[in-house]
């Protein structure tokens, strides 16, 4: 079967993407990401700030990978250095982890700080209603 090149789907487009679409600018607009350059400079900052350790568990890694508090899809950015943490792989897994499992949940506290505590339930949903909390230490870091 032979397709033509048109779409046959029709999506309900908004006045605002209308006009860029025929003025052939930008599809959609979203949040700037840092470029490749720009993004070393603030991964290096946030390393530096954190002292070359997970903010977590406060142990020292070799290899520290950047968590964006908020997600960009969600309105956060890469330029904001108060919602970036460098974790260690094993921490930065349980931030998305199920929270049967524990998931590690992190609140920033500003000024480079971030309070992070593991959280236990059957669901997110679970969790106000008496689901059991980990505490976490003084130093904001995670207790395994």
């Amino acid at each position: 079967m032979k397709r033509s090149g048109r779409l046959t789907s029709r999506v309900w487009v908004g006045k605002a993407s209308h006009r860029r679409i025929l003025a052939r600018g930008p599809l959609a607009l979203g949040r700037p990401s840092a470029s490749s350059e720009a993004w070393r400079q603030i991964r290096t900052e946030i390393l530096v700030r954190a002292r070359w350790r997970c903010q977590a568990c406060g142990l020292p890694r070799y290899r520290l990978e950047m968590h964006h508090i908020r997600e960009r899809a969600q309105g956060g950015s890469d330029f904001d250095r108060d919602r970036l943490i460098a974790l260690c792989r094993d921490r930065h897994t349980r931030t998305d982890a199920p929270f049967y499992q524990g998931r590690l949940v992190i609140t920033p506290l500003g000024g480079g700080r971030f309070g992070c505590e593991v959280r236990y339930g059957d669901s997110k949903w679970s969790l106000r209603q008496g689901g059991r909390d980990a505490v976490a230490s003084p130093r904001g870091t995670v207790q395994p």
